[in-house]
């Protein structure tokens, strides 16, 4: 596939580019223009992008979603080549940068300002709670050590200042799991911790009606670098194990692939993980004792020719809960109790 050939894939994406773009925040033709500019970088990005051309249409549109310019004078979003899996050939992802993060928070409404910093060894620094800022001081002209951690610190719109910290621990498994592990990870690690701290604090930043441009860019973001769920998985994923809903949440969790559970199960905060990984074991085992109590009950009424029994249970779900309970059981539902 040739220049060319990409080039008429992208304008072939007007309609649905500026449909996405609902704020009419972007200027089509230009970020097409961005984009040529990017993909024929290099031979490398230009083969990931002619490889699977797929790939670079969903990048833009991505674009397009997110609200956030390619123009490389702004520095907030690139399009890069990655590698779905070790061994597979490069497909064309959307990157968003720091900078390109911090403008979608405060843009959000979220958060007024904010800024993520490092924390080296041999700095002084004192976590005073998540709602004043830190006590932090070094010689940064000296020499500090190595890098133990970084934290964000958000000013919100009420006046109010959120602080949030990550340690080497969690920076360490991020890069570890992360598709740009061999990328960015290795020529602009500090860039990447500003990053994975930013994307970290901005889970417990406000709610607003504009957030949906920053919570899509974290979403790509965690896709494409290797984190396998996306903010909306995590969310259910924890909001069912705090409310305790065993067989919801056993079922959510078969309906993960197994990437994405091991993260989730993987992503508690240090001081509480042993706590939460034993309370996620323990509902989802209570979660598939109900499941399996519910199908022994529906199995027991069909042998006796209790359709309106089993027909009782089977109203008990949605088509959604019945379809994978009957795939994961191998159960065979009569047509006349579906119907």
């Amino acid at each position: 596939m040739e220049t060319k050939d990409l080039m008429q894939l992208l304008h072939g994406q007007r309609d649905r580019f500026k449909k996405l773009d609902k704020a009419s925040l972007l200027n089509y033709e230009q970020e097409c223009l961005f984009a040529r500019q990017q993909i024929t970088a290099n031979d490398y990005v230009f083969s990931a992008a002619a490889g699977n051309p797929g790939s670079l249409q969903a990048a833009i549109l991505n674009v397009a979603a997110i609200g956030i310019s390619l123009n490389p004078a702004n520095k907030h979003a690139y399009l890069v080549p990655r590698a779905p899996k070790a061994g597979m050939a490069p497909v064309i992802c959307l990157d968003i940068s720091y900078r390109g993060l911090v403008k979608l928070a405060t843009d959000s409404g979220a958060i007024k300002d904010c800024k993520s910093i490092l924390v080296y060894a041999d700095d002084t620094f004192k976590w005073r709670g998540p709602y004043k800022e830190p006590k932090h001081e070094a010689d940064v002209f000296g020499q500090r050590g190595e890098v133990v951690g970084a934290y964000n610190v958000a000013y919100l719109n009420d006046g109010r200042v959120m602080c949030d910290v990550i340690d080497m621990v969690y920076i360490s498994k991020v890069q570890n799991t992360s598709k740009a592990a061999s990328g960015p990870w290795k020529t602009w690690w500090e860039e990447m911790v500003l990053k994975t701290a930013t994307k970290h604090a901005a889970k417990s930043w406000p709610q607003t009606e504009n957030r949906e441009r920053l919570d899509r860019a974290i979403d790509v973001l965690n896709e494409h670098e290797g984190m396998a769920y996306t903010l909306e998985q995590e969310t259910k994923y924890k909001s069912l194990l705090r409310d305790q809903s065993a067989f919801a949440f056993w079922l959510y969790v078969k309906t993960l692939d197994q990437d994405a559970v091991s993260a989730l199960y993987n992503s508690f905060e240090a001081g509480s993980k042993v706590k939460d990984k034993k309370a996620a074991d323990q509902l989802e085992a209570r979660g598939r004792e109900e499941a399996e109590q519910h199908m022994l009950e529906y199995h027991d009424l069909l042998k006796q020719g209790d359709d309106v029994g089993a027909a009782q249970i089977r109203d008990e779900f949605t088509d959604e809960e019945w379809e994978a309970l009957m795939a994961m059981y191998n159960a065979e539902p009569l047509k006349r109790i579906e119907a």
